[in-house]
This record gives structure tokens, sequence and C-alpha cells, in this order.
């Protein structure tokens, strides 16, 4: 990674200024980003999805059975 800077400054430059430095610095890893129930919502909404498709399963079931019998 390089990081870039320039400065600008009003001031006046003196004997002892340094105006061009390199320096290479060792960047660790961050820390994961804190949950915020994004896990939870996604197993609600599949958990939501499986009810709704095996209600539709068992209205079709029982309206089947029902159509049988009545006939």
């Amino acid at each position: 990674m390089t990081n870039a800077v320039v400065v600008d400054s009003p001031t006046e430059q003196t004997d002892e200024a340094q105006l061009v430095d390199d320096a290479t610095v060792d960047v660790k890893a961050a820390d994961p980003l804190a949950t915020t129930g994004a896990e939870t919502a996604r197993s609600l909404i599949a958990m939501a999805l499986l009810m709704l498709i095996s209600g539709g399963l068992f209205l079709a079931y029982r309206r089947r059975r029902d159509a049988v019998t009545a006939e």
C-alpha cells in the first residue's frame, strides 16, 4: 500500500527543513466488524419461506384429498 501526502505551508523553509521522507510501516489487520443481527434476519426469512411453502403444500394436499373423497 502506498500513501502519499503533500503538505503546503505558508512558513519559510529553513536549512534544517526535511522536504522528502520515506517510511515503511507494518499494518496489522483490523478487528472484524461487530455483528448487527443480519444473520438473525436471514434465518427468520428462510424460516418464513419454508413455512409458506409447507403451508401451500399442505393446502394443496387437503384440496386433493377433499376432491377425491367428494367423488
